[in-house]
Order: C-alpha cells, then sequence, then structure tokens
C-alpha cells in the first residue's frame, strides 16, 4: 500500500500530496495560479466580463423604453430614442467583445 512513515516520533507527521506518497500522477489537471495564467487568458476572461455586463445594460435599456412613458418624469421625449440608439450601439460592441460563440448562443436561445 501507499503509507507515508516519518522518521520522527510517532505523533509527529509530515503533510505529503498522494501522488508523492504512492509515485503516481495526479489523474486531474492542478489548478493554476493567477500569477501563471497567460496574459492572452486574462484579457480574453476580462472581455468576456464587460461584455456580460454590457449586454445587462442593453437589456435593461430595452426594457426601459416601453416604460418610459408610462413614468412622470422629465425630458421622456430625449431619453427614450437615446435609450434606444444607446442600446442599439451598446448591443453592438457587446457583440464584438462577446464573439461568434455568444452570438450564436444568444441567436439560438432567443429564436
Amino acid at each position: 500500500g501507499c503509507q507515508s512513515r516519518s522518521p520522527r516520533g510517532a505523533g509527529d507527521f509530515q503533510l505529503k500530496k498522494i501522488s508523492d506518497l504512492c509515485g503516481g500522477s495526479d489523474s486531474q489537471p492542478k489548478p493554476v495560479p493567477m500569477e501563471q495564467v497567460r496574459p492572452e487568458e486574462k484579457k480574453t476572461k476580462a472581455k468576456i466580463r464587460v461584455g456580460k455586463v454590457l449586454l445587462v445594460i442593453v437589456v435593461f435599456c430595452w426594457i426601459a423604453v416601453p416604460i418610459l412613458p408610462f413614468l412622470q418624469i422629465p425630458y421622456k421625449a430625449f431619453l427614450i430614442p437615446v435609450l434606444l440608439v444607446g442600446g442599439e450601439v451598446l448591443f453592438v460592441v457587446t457583440l464584438a467583445l462577446l464573439g461568434k460563440t455568444y452570438w450564436r448562443k444568444l441567436k439560438t436561445s432567443i429564436f
């Protein structure tokens, strides 16, 4: 079996990895510390995170447009077109950040 015998006293023990004790390798990949992640992967993850946040903002813009006429706020005639055009521009920017795979997922989930 795979047992670790410490040369120290009976009450003392050392923590070792299972792979070190048995001489084998782990079957699962080990997590990589953030210092060792390539900069491209960090940028990609950041782009996806920013794209998802922008997508949420776009949805709020589109939801606000039909609600605004019923609210008692000033400058409704100005805010509605700004939200429509701003939502569309943000949607295009979001698609550019997220890429084709997210666009396909979005199309299949909506249609």
